[in-house]
């Protein structure tokens, strides 16, 4: 006899998002600098939904949207 056995996906019982202990292992795709400053627009305490990283040695800014860092260098968006 063969029980069925419901499995779930870990973001239906999380919110999307970016989670925060993630952004410790991000660096600016130009200059290589870590750790990156966050401006966070939407969010809550473990993930970031909308925002923007910044490097602050280069001045590079990277867009969180939908729940995804672009990391892609700004001169190549």
């Amino acid at each position: 006899m063969c029980r069925s056995v419901k499995r779930t996906n870990t973001f239906e019982r999380h919110p999307r998002g970016v989670k925060r202990p993630l952004l410790d292992l991000l660096a600016c795709s130009v200059c290589r600098y870590h750790p990156l400053l966050l401006d966070e627009v939407k969010g809550d305490s473990m993930d970031i939904e909308e925002g923007t990283l910044t490097c602050p040695q280069c001045g590079a800014t990277y867009p969180i949207i939908e729940s995804i860092p672009n990391m892609i260098p700004p001169k190549d968006r």
